[in-house]
């Protein structure tokens, strides 16, 4: 039984592959721990909820979220990674923003958002299919 998509059973394609979904997932894991180390973090407000059209034609709905610097400073996020064509955002809700403070408008995160479980997804399955693969790769070399 091969553990690879390859057709020809080569392991090669599913290091190859696995190590694709890691190169997605891996980064985005790292900025956000990065974020929580040294980072700043504050509690952001939804103010509105953006409204856009996919490809498809569906409506999507993002969060624009609004939080404060300690020096005061307004600063407004909307993340496209809590696109959705449900609402799951309201007017009013608090959430926890995590930002640089060397420049806050600059990628930040709101705790537990929808990309850092992509994150988590693509890194865990990408761990996955690579070893998936070593074992195959060990076993054919036998």
């Amino acid at each position: 039984m091969s553990l690879s998509s390859d057709p020809s059973g080569s392991p090669v394609a599913a290091l190859v592959a696995g190590g694709i979904f890691m190169a997605v997932g891996l980064p985005g894991l790292l900025r956000i721990r990065k974020l929580r180390r040294t980072g700043a973090s504050a509690i952001g407000q939804v103010v509105a909820i953006r409204s856009d059209e996919s490809d498809g034609g569906t409506p999507m709905y993002s969060p624009v979220v609004v939080w404060r610097t300690p020096d005061g400073r307004r600063h407004e996020y909307s993340p496209s990674e809590h696109s959705s064509s449900k609402r799951r955002f309201r007017v009013g809700t608090h959430l926890t923003i995590y930002y640089d403070p060397a420049d806050p408008d600059r990628r930040p995160k709101l705790k537990g958002s929808v990309g850092n479980f992509l994150s988590w997804s693509a890194t865990v399955a990408g761990a996955a299919v690579v070893c998936a693969g070593l074992v195959e790769l060990v076993l054919t070399r036998r």
